[in-house]
């Protein structure tokens, strides 16, 4: 019987994944804010630095932006309606590669 080895899952792919979960959960339209740096950091239990990388990653998506004073943005009107934003949703996966 064959078995499948353990999958190493990085935390900023976890990180990625739970952002992505949280915009579809809470229906954020474009140019909706996400919670501050800090506080998302501490709901997702990582570090800021890797919380960074992770919005580092979904901006060079074209999900979120970062703007300066105002905090993390959603940037797409494609995750305006969470059925249209099921097909990046296999980009936002752990494991997956980006």
């Amino acid at each position: 019987m064959p078995v499948e080895p353990i999958k190493r899952v990085s935390v900023v792919e976890q990180a990625i994944s739970k952002i992505y979960d949280l915009i579809l959960s809470q229906n954020l339209k474009e140019n909706d804010k996400l919670p501050p740096e800090r506080q998302l950091s501490e709901m997702l239990g990582i570090s800021r630095n890797s919380l960074r990388e992770a919005i580092r990653v979904l901006d060079m998506l074209g999900i979120l932006r970062v703007d300066q004073g105002s905090g993390m943005v959603i940037d797409s009107s494609r995750v305006s309606d969470a059925h249209q934003a099921s097909h990046l949703r296999p980009l936002a996966q752990p494991g997956k590669t980006l």
